[in-house]
């Protein structure tokens, strides 16, 4: 008598947790619209801190060797392909920064100078974002952005060892060390956001995120022999991103009562 009583209380719970799941997931596709629009626009702005993550074989060559504080923004469109699934995709601008102090020799006396340079790389290009919803409340996204330089824009000062004698900053629209040259930009990152549906039409999303350079932040002409032959030493940028999405419903699901 006893093991059919048992039998009967387990399928009982189970019974209970699928009716339970197929439940929510009817609650979820009948409320597609709190997910947000199938169809919509966005437009994105951040903050981000620049890290140069310089190479250990030359970064004996700099006193300090710094990212800064940039920017990112610009806008696209979101397309819902699931209630957890969406793809968005659009034009991005972005600033890096760099600051160095290094060593360097005055050309005609060869005086020993202390050289500090400061640059900005303003990059325009696209982004795409494959974003999974967590939850109504939130998402994750793994991000790529691909920009192009467009402009470079920097200052040098320097300071003689020998004679003290200090050099006014100078206005430079490439680095100055010998060879150094700027580069296009790849970066894959992830993002994390909160999504504040103001109303079905308007979605506020502040989020935090983290990219990392797949193409060096400057070329430096700095080669050394590997494995595969001469490997050129550069710099990449990882990048810490606080910001904000402000999204816009272009086509929504009607509500189903």
């Amino acid at each position: 008598l006893c093991v059919p009583f048992v039998k009967a209380q387990d399928e009982d719970y189970y019974q209970e947790e699928n009716s339970r799941t197929k439940s929510e997931l009817t609650t979820d596709l009948k409320d597609l619209h709190r997910w947000g629009p199938k169809l919509g626009i966005e437009v994105h702005a951040a903050v981000n801190y620049n890290h140069m993550i310089m190479p250990l074989t030359i970064a004996g060559s700099f006193n300090k060797a710094f990212g800064g504080v940039g920017f990112d923004g610009g806008g696209g469109i979101r397309i819902r392909a699931y209630h957890k699934l969406a793809f968005a995709a659009g034009f991005d601008y972005a600033i890096r920064q760099f600051d160095l102090e290094y060593v360097a020799e005055e050309i005609g006396t060869g005086d020993a100078l202390d050289v500090t340079e400061k640059g900005t790389m303003h990059y325009v290009g696209f982004y795409y974002k494959t974003l999974i919803e967590l939850s109504r409340k939130f998402h994750l996204a793994q991000t790529f952005q691909y920009t192009w330089v467009y402009r470079y824009n920097g200052t040098a000062s320097a300071v003689n060892q020998n004679s003290g004698a200090v050099y006014a900053p100078q206005n430079t629209t490439q680095p100055i060390l010998d060879g150094w040259r700027t580069e296009d930009q790849a970066e894959l990152g992830i993002e994390f956001a909160y999504k504040w549906m103001i109303s079905p039409e308007l979605i506020l999303k502040p989020y935090i995120g983290i990219s990392f350079g797949l193409t060096p932040t400057l070329h430096t002409n700095a080669f050394l022999d590997g494995f595969f032959g001469p490997q050129e030493q550069n710099p990449r940028y990882a990048n810490l991103k606080i910001g904000v999405v402000f999204e816009t419903g272009v086509w929504l699901d009607k509500l189903k009562k």
